[in-house]
């Protein structure tokens, strides 16, 4: 069937044009013909007035989406970074922010997903699907560091009289105060090598670690943490919200739930630190977000 916007355009009126361009080119792009697409936007922008804000930012959106499908991300970075500049309210900058996203994605760049991330968690909080996603990216990461294994075993020091967990080893603090008190102890291993560092051979001497593994090791736990702590917050979040919903709602928000079990059980979480986790969690979302900056 065609649609009435298919059609030659006869009309002198540029507001007519626009609309006309503007649905075509969302046609194409269903249809994932990006390059037709890519053209429609672009005459359709041509016509937009600099005074329509609203309009200007949806093609311009769109004109970076075509460019990533194209295979040209460089372009597509740029015209989300103006948006990001010319962002004047929170839901410019949230949609920005998940277009940059997408863009990262796409690159498979994961680093600057964490970072962007952060940036829509620190403007809505309370999302539970950013905070998988967070949690998705860690996970990701720590999967791909030398040291492989999750932490086996916690252990929690007396409570403060501050609310927060005394330190059971200096060595183990991690980002935020409030996690202080878990002691994450457990062998990161590199790949292929025995739990047990020392040999039969060399019982008795003083382990010898180079600083690069120590850094290693570190990295992997605090990259671990922090996937730990996200996934916690994202299930209590789900848990939250799921007696508001509607069926089909419920089921995605089952279905998340469930991954978040899954990748919690590939993070071998024990329950001591899924308490601490759980505690903090509940807070605040300022405090649970400081924890993943």
């Amino acid at each position: 069937m065609l649609q009435w916007f298919c059609e030659e355009v006869s009309t002198d009126d540029e507001l007519e044009k626009q609309k006309v361009f503007k649905f075509r080119a969302d046609l194409a792009y269903r249809r994932h013909d990006y390059e037709k697409a890519l053209r429609e936007y672009l005459n359709c922008f041509s016509l937009v007035p600099d005074s329509n804000i609203a309009i200007r930012r949806d093609v311009l959106e769109s004109l970076s989406r075509c460019y990533c499908r194209l295979g040209r991300p460089e372009k597509a970075l740029e015209i989300a970074e103006q948006l990001r500049k010319d962002a004047t309210n929170t839901g410019h900058l949230s949609a920005v922010l998940n277009l940059q996203l997408t863009l990262h994605c796409s690159s498979g760049e994961l680093r600057k997903q964490i970072s962007t991330l952060q940036d829509l968690i620190s403007l809505m909080p309370c999302n539970p699907c950013h905070w998988k996603k967070l949690g998705m990216a860690y996970l990701n990461i720590f999967k791909s560091l030398p040291s492989s294994g999750p932490a086996r075993t916690a252990t929690v020091s007396p409570a403060r009289p501050d609310g927060c967990n005394g330190v059971a080893d200096p060595s183990q603090r991690r980002s935020s105060d409030c996690l202080e008190g878990v002691s994450i102890a457990g062998p990161y291993t590199r790949h292929g090598e025995e739990e047990n560092p020392i040999s039969d051979s060399h019982r008795g001497e003083p382990e010898v670690k180079t600083t690069t593994e120590e850094q290693g090791n570190e990295e992997a736990q605090d990259v671990w943490l922090r996937a730990c702590v996200c996934f916690v917050r994202s299930s209590l979040l789900f848990r939250m919200v799921k007696f508001q919903q509607s069926s089909f709602v419920s089921q995605s928000n089952r279905r998340a739930r469930e991954e978040i079990e899954g990748a919690l059980r590939t993070l071998d979480l024990k329950e001591e630190v899924l308490r601490v986790i759980t505690e903090v969690s509940t807070e605040g979302p300022h405090t649970v977000t400081r924890l993943v900056e």
